[in-house]
């Protein structure tokens, strides 16, 4: 969230509305109820209890949720996990090529490109009920944590190799916390 507004006066609309546009999309609440809409849409209604800036990654959400529905592209609503394959990996590959330029500005290109394959891959698992992109961030967070034990829980590392290590026997508990579970 980049900018969040309690109660929020037509003044404050107006000053959000001049520094982001007209266009630019947020989250409100009014009685009761969550909404996302354009800050022009947002400065007709009343009773407004909270209002937030939707960040660029809600937006691109939101851009892949329009794409794969009814009024969306053709080409975007066949798309499976499966045939997206093949860009994924294109994209991981030109990502690598990018890198190895050293060039920032194909870097940041090639980024997003992976970033809108994750996106992608979350809108069609969101369909089928699966999981969402929210989901994905928090299970990749709780696997960070888990990881670094060395940061949040404390335990004492020397250097790099200690902490690959931990790493090593970390993944080695999931793996089996997994088999278990299976």
């Amino acid at each position: 969230m980049e900018k969040l507004v309690y109660q929020p006066k037509k003044r404050d609309l107006l000053i959000l509305e001049a520094f982001y546009g007209e266009k630019q999309r947020v989250g409100i609440i009014v009685n009761g109820k969550f909404m996302k809409l354009s800050l022009k849409r947002a400065k007709l209604l009343k009773n407004i209890q909270c209002l937030y800036i939707l960040s660029q990654v809600e937006e691109l959400e939101e851009l892949m949720e329009l794409l794969r529905s009814e009024k969306g592209c053709p080409w975007d609503k066949e798309q499976t996990h499966e045939s997206l394959l093949k860009y994924l990996i294109e994209e991981a590959y030109e990502y690598c090529d990018a890198v190895a330029e050293g060039d920032i500005n194909k870097i940041l290109e090639e980024l997003g490109d992976l970033l809108l394959q994750v996106v992608f891959h979350c809108q069609i698992a969101k369909e089928k009920k699966q999981f969402d992109l929210n989901k994905c961030a928090e299970t990749i967070k709780n696997k960070l944590i888990f990881r670094h034990p060395h940061v949040f829980k404390g335990y004492p590392v020397k250097d790099s190799k200690d902490v690959e290590s931990i790493w090593k026997s970390q993944k080695d508990k999931e793996k089996s916390s997994v088999q278990k579970k299976g």
